[in-house]
């Protein structure tokens, strides 16, 4: 039984206390009373299960980050062992999983950089200036 099942059922339990609880007289009976604090727990576990689960998927999502930070954190520490082997005249050492993940992401991104952009020949130059702006579709056509 996961924490969604229990709060499923400390719902339906609350949404029952209300259902069998009679108009409030003077004096609330024992069974009353009773209902109440059952109400009062079930609520209770509603809403610890809510919170329970907004945390749990802000830690799932914050563990997804904490790693790209320490992947990037330990490829400079990489990078910087490179550079030093390098101004010493040394051999590179062997690129480390971090650096290599990191190569990896960068590589992937110019190409999504290159994919990004329109076909050269989409654009065009203004009179007198060397910038380029896409073709109007109209101006394309003629």
């Amino acid at each position: 039984m996961d924490a969604s099942d229990l709060m499923l059922i400390a719902q339906l339990a609350l949404n029952d206390l209300d259902t069998l609880r009679k108009p409030h007289g003077l004096e609330p009976t024992d069974q009353e009373i009773a209902f109440q604090f059952q109400a009062e727990e079930c609520s209770y576990i509603v809403d610890s299960l809510r919170v329970a689960l907004s945390l749990q998927g802000a830690m799932e999502r914050d563990i997804v980050v904490i790693e790209r930070i320490r992947v990037i954190d330990q490829g400079i520490v990489d990078d910087r062992r490179s550079a030093e082997a390098l101004s010493r005249g040394e051999q590179l050492p062997q690129m480390s999983d971090a650096q290599q993940s990191l190569e990896e992401l960068r590589i992937e991104d110019e190409s999504e950089v290159r994919q990004e952009y329109d076909d050269p020949s989409e654009y065009v130059s203004e009179p007198g200036t060397p910038v380029l702006r896409p073709q109007d579709n109209a101006h394309a056509a003629r």
